[in-house]
């Protein structure tokens, strides 16, 4: 693979101090809020179900599956951001309207009561271009092209999902801040019902965007970082200054109070136990509430590329993943998002069931590593989208979820 070459120096690294954590340690605050999240849980299925013999057992197989997907309890390890509760990245900052209507979903999916489960995540594409050149980009076929999606064609999107009962939005690219008007638009123009972030190498983004964004109704931002140092991070992202403008984009949002998170793709190269313990410890500096770790597949600008990690390095994210999600001695670090332990264990939720992809050209994939056009997102309603996505072929890398 032909990269463009860093010079291998050591870079200075930026400067911070340590930054607030916004992880829960009270245990009175933890316990109430199991309270407040079981109450709410039972009235939503109350509301739809009538029935309170079917509302007990819903709640109870709610609660049983997110252990069996996520490998613990829930609200094992809890954030607070600006007066909402955080427990794991897909999931709507509780108490809001969009959580609610999570929860609405998830009680259909256990007991059916309307013909839609609506959908947790929409990634959505909004831009081809990028000013970095990341090793490992799944939209490399289409970037530096001419743009198709144009803002009014982002709010249809936008407004369409919605209404199919859409949770959370992902706005990525490419580098989504490069179109910050737009997102502004969108912003401007959403309903309520949806959690909104921004999935973005950090690029150029300033105090006063962030504080913008936190005012128009952005949730939060979840920022690349490949690596914990500056010169490897600048070496995987192609661009010399990379690794300074992430972690600055990190400190504006939590000025902000917008819910911050870093990004891993962890490399064959890049995945032992010292280089992910002092990323953990950086995220922890940084005072970010999630850590989302995103395994290398050979798809986009790694197609047909040896960069599978083995199976000793997927035990070793799986053993790092339950330590510090649920040791003690790290009850004030951030929480671990690892996608490839419950796809492991229970398959995976993507082409429709939970989430899917849709491209800078508005077509739909089961996922942004699944790049299988089965439709334009513009021409086809969510209904007919996401049936069509549910009839195609299974996850290339997991089998999918039954669940």
């Amino acid at each position: 693979m032909n990269l463009p070459t860093i010079e291998k120096k050591k870079v200075k690294q930026l400067e911070f101090i340590q930054q607030s954590s916004p992880i829960v340690t009270n245990l009175f605050e933890k316990f109430w809020l199991r309270i407040l999240l079981s109450v709410d849980i039972l009235s939503i299925a109350f509301k739809h179900l009538r029935d309170p013999i079917k509302v007990i057992k819903v709640s109870r197989t709610l609660k049983k599956k997110y252990v069996t997907v996520f490998g613990e309890p829930l609200l094992n390890k809890v954030s607070k951001v600006d007066g909402r509760y955080y427990w794991k990245f897909a999931t709507p900052g509780f108490p809001s309207a969009a959580a609610r209507q999570s929860r609405a979903n998830e009680v259909n999916r256990v007991m059916p009561y309307k013909s839609s489960n609506g959908l947790g995540i929409l990634l959505l594409g909004i831009t081809k271009k990028c000013p970095l050149s990341c090793e490992h980009c799944y939209e490399w076929d289409r970037m530096h092209q001419k743009e198709k999606l144009s803002s009014e064609d982002l709010v249809h999107i936008m407004h369409k999902y919605q209404d199919y009962g859409t949770t959370q939005m992902q706005l990525g690219g490419g580098e989504p801040l490069l179109r910050i008007k737009d997102i502004y638009l969108m912003l401007d123009k959403a309903k309520k019902g949806t959690d909104f972030w921004i999935v973005t190498s950090g690029w150029k983004f300033t105090a006063e965007q962030a504080v913008k964004l936190k005012s128009k109704g952005l949730t939060g931002i979840m920022v690349s970082l490949d690596h914990h140092q500056p010169e490897g991070h600048d070496q995987f992202r192609g661009k010399k200054g990379s690794y300074d403008m992430a972690i600055q984009a990190v400190l504006h949002a939590k000025n902000a109070n917008l819910v911050t998170g870093l990004s891993l793709c962890p490399t064959q190269e890049y995945t032992t136990e010292e280089n992910l313990r002092s990323y953990i410890e950086l995220a922890k500096k940084l005072g970010v509430t999630f850590v989302q770790v995103f395994e290398p597949k050979p798809a986009g600008r790694y197609k047909d590329k040896d960069v599978l990690i083995s199976k000793q390095q997927e035990k070793l994210l799986e053993d790092l993943y339950l330590e510090y999600n649920q040791d003690k001695q790290y009850r004030d670090y951030p929480i671990i998002n690892y996608t490839g332990y419950h796809q492991r264990k229970t398959g995976c939720f993507g082409g429709g069931d939970y989430y899917f992809y849709i491209d800078t050209d508005g077509d739909a994939h089961k996922c942004p590593l699944c790049a299988t056009k089965v439709c334009n997102a513009l021409a086809f309603s969510a209904e007919d989208t996401v049936n069509l996505l549910k009839q195609t072929s299974g996850c290339k890398f997991f089998e999918q979820s039954k669940l």
